[in-house]
């Protein structure tokens, strides 16, 4: 057996450059807008996963059971963004807007919301591919505070292509300067039609430029 002596940290997660989110169209379709949040509040974007559902399968003759089941928790990633601008509010919310008067109405019940959410550091993203948003508006203490838009969403498994590799996957881990694929279509051989390539850049911590481009 080798033991491998690990020194220091490898792979820090700290200091996020950037936070996008790319709206899916459908619950099978990705879309080609991207939006580059900015105006997210410090220390609330959260990664948590609820505690494994066990069950135990007893054993008649001893307290060491047989067997157990286990099944994964799910996966929350929450936010607050202080950016309630039109395209947020209906792309990210599930609001309308009336292109003439202008005016946005919030829905009057849910409505399935997916998005690919990609957290950005400075050589590497974490990627989100299918995010189920449940996202919603809190006004409160605003005299002392300010209203908060709160992005929330369940994390759900979806194809992702590396090169010829398929990963079925609610979160890719992924270094700079490599192509992920989401949203293909995939058949028999990795055979693939539609979807989104999408190139990870090396973050800049200066500016707020998304650091992925979309193309059909």
């Amino acid at each position: 057996m080798a033991i491998k002596k690990v020194k220091n940290v490898q792979a820090r997660y700290s200091d996020p450059t950037g936070i996008i989110f790319v709206p899916w169209t459908d619950g099978d379709h990705i879309g080609t807008d991207g939006y580059d949040l900015f105006s997210i509040v410090g220390d609330t974007v959260s990664v948590t996963t609820d505690d494994p559902d066990t069950t135990e399968i007893p054993h008649e003759f001893s307290d060491t059971p047989l067997d157990e089941n286990t099944t994964m928790g799910a996966t929350t990633l929450t936010m607050q963004c202080l950016d309630f601008d039109n395209d947020v509010l209906v792309n990210l919310f599930g609001c309308t807007k009336d292109e003439t008067t202008g005016v946005v109405a919030f829905p009057a019940e849910y409505k399935d919301l997916y998005c690919l959410v990609q957290l950005e550091f400075a050589d590497k993203v974490v990627v989100f591919p299918k995010v189920k948003m449940n996202s919603k508006a809190v006004f409160e203490n605003l005299r002392s505070d300010i209203a908060r838009g709160e992005l929330s969403g369940t994390l759900y498994n979806t194809d992702v292509m590396v090169g010829d590799t398929v990963y079925d996957t609610p979160r890719l881990h992924v270094p700079a300067g490599v192509v992920y694929k989401v949203g293909w279509e995939v058949g028999e051989n990795n055979t693939k039609t539609g979807g989104a390539a999408i190139t990870v850049k090396n973050g800049n911590t200066e500016t707020a430029v998304a650091a992925a481009t979309w193309q059909q």
